[in-house]
């Protein structure tokens, strides 16, 4: 038993060494150039998955819709508001 818990106190003394020499290594390296960053962004740009031209219709009208359903439900709660300001304050605008 003693000596299984040695083992596993010097495996897990291991893996905090090679990862802390893996992250020594990782920031010590010299960073890219643009053409790195471009590069990399190109890479990233081809694997997104674009929508469909329908697709994007549909995406589009649902943004619309829901848009102007808060519209109006945001516009009726501050009629509402503005109606109870008046009554118990008793003033207009």
């Amino acid at each position: 038993m003693a000596t299984d818990n040695k083992d596993k106190d010097e495996k897990k003394k291991g893996a905090i060494a090679s990862a802390a020499a893996r992250a020594k290594n990782t920031n010590s390296q010299e960073r890219g150039g643009f053409r790195e960053y471009f590069r990399g962004v190109r890479v990233e740009i081809k694997k997104v998955v674009w929508p469909t031209r329908k697709e994007l219709v549909a995406y589009t009208w649902t943004v619309l819709i829901t848009c102007f359903c808060f519209s109006i439900a945001i516009w009726a709660v501050d009629s509402l508001f503005m109606q109870l300001l008046k009554l118990t304050l008793g003033f207009s605008f």
